[in-house]
């Protein structure tokens, strides 16, 4: 397979047929295994080096119908406000789902604006989409949006259900719920970084990740993100993309503007170089922080910090090999799949 960079992972798949005439009962093992022939760096743990999949031969498998269902949305909204609902439903069956229904009956004091389904909708404080046929392993997702009505106070609770004619496995997928609160305006921003899992060695170059959102229920104005970054790493660059930005040694400032509440948030990275001064065993401590022109109901996720601590160079390359398929009959197939990565922090050459 080549080479493997730092930190790197790839993955493939295999795909084998069982013998038709294996015996019901049986198990059926199957090993692979990673080693490097690079004659400089020597893998410091060889345990990772192989891996197994596991896989119980039953008797022919019947084929079902399985529908799922989910429904998220805000946890806090305010009068007068459009709010959207996310919807993900899936058929993890292996049978086809016939004449799927789904059904989404609003809060009190909600009003439907539009969605994103595609499909026609009937009914106003419950909405019916037809769906149709859901083959097996498939899914579907799309947005609600409605309007909070003036004056409203308390808890809105919305609840979906996903319908088929057809005979299930279990029914406790079928349905979920989302509940939001009404309250007062407010602005709670938050923001994290992370830096790599393994430290990186000297000379070396690595990313910080950021992430940021506002978890209030009202737009945060004019919103900036400083990040102080140690005297002893050199900033070579960004993905910052929803604004603007300075640089005054190792002081950055983003200038975001504003930000709307959202569950998701927004990410972006930092890449850093370690100084060739810097010895292993440093610890590096990096600290960002959010602001904006409104008070924050929780200054404490304001700021976020990390510790970095310089390695010295190690490799360490790994396999790991799995299947989706834990019973089969004889004459089906098996899909393997196989991930093989390099967990150290220098790259691994040679590699078989």
């Amino acid at each position: 397979v080549g080479s493997l960079s730092a930190y790197e992972t790839k993955t493939f798949t295999i795909l084998v047929k069982v013998s038709e005439n294996i015996y019901a009962s049986k198990t059926i093992t199957n090993y692979t295994k990673i080693h490097s022939k690079d004659p400089y760096i020597t893998d410091i743990d060889y345990t990772n080096n192989y891996s197994k999949c596991v896989t119980h031969v039953e008797e022919a498998i019947i084929a079902q119908v399985d529908l799922f269902i989910s429904k998220q949305g805000p946890w806090t909204t305010q009068p007068g406000k459009e709010i959207s609902y996310y919807i993900n439903y899936d058929n993890i069956g292996s049978l086809p789902a016939e004449n799927v229904i789904i059904k989404d009956t609003l809060p009190d004091f909600v009003t439907y604006v539009s969605d994103t389904s595609g499909f026609p909708v009937e009914g106003t404080d419950t909405l019916v989409w037809n769906i149709g046929t859901v083959s097996p392993y498939t899914y579907g997702n799309f947005e609600v949006r409605v309007l909070v009505n003036d004056n409203t106070t308390g808890i809105l609770v919305n609840e979906i259900n996903i319908e088929t004619p057809s005979t299930e496995t279990t029914y406790k997928n079928n349905y979920s719920i989302w509940k939001t609160r009404i309250v007062e305006p407010e602005v709670d921003l938050e923001i994290i970084k992370y830096g790599p899992w393994q430290g990186p060695v000297p000379t070396g170059e690595f990313d910080y990740t950021i992430f940021f959102r506002n978890k209030g229920n009202t737009p945060a104005s004019n919103v900036i993100i400083v990040d102080y970054l140690p005297g002893s790493l050199t900033y070579i660059g960004d993905t910052f993309e929803l604004g603007t930005k300075t640089i005054d040694q190792g002081t950055i400032t983003f200038y975001v503007g504003d930000i709307e509440p959202s569950l998701w948030g927004y990410y972006f990275s930092i890449n850093v170089k370690v100084n060739d001064d810097v010895p292993a065993s440093t610890t590096l401590t990096n600290v960002i922080s959010i602001s904006s022109e409104e008070e924050d109901i929780d200054s404490d996720n304001n700021t976020s910090s990390v510790k970095i601590h310089i390695a010295s160079p190690v490799a360490d390359i790994a396999i790991d090999k799995w299947t989706h398929v834990h019973d089969v009959a004889p004459g089906d197939t098996i899909d393997y799949w196989i991930s093989y990565r390099n967990q150290g922090n220098v790259p691994s050459y040679d590699v078989t």
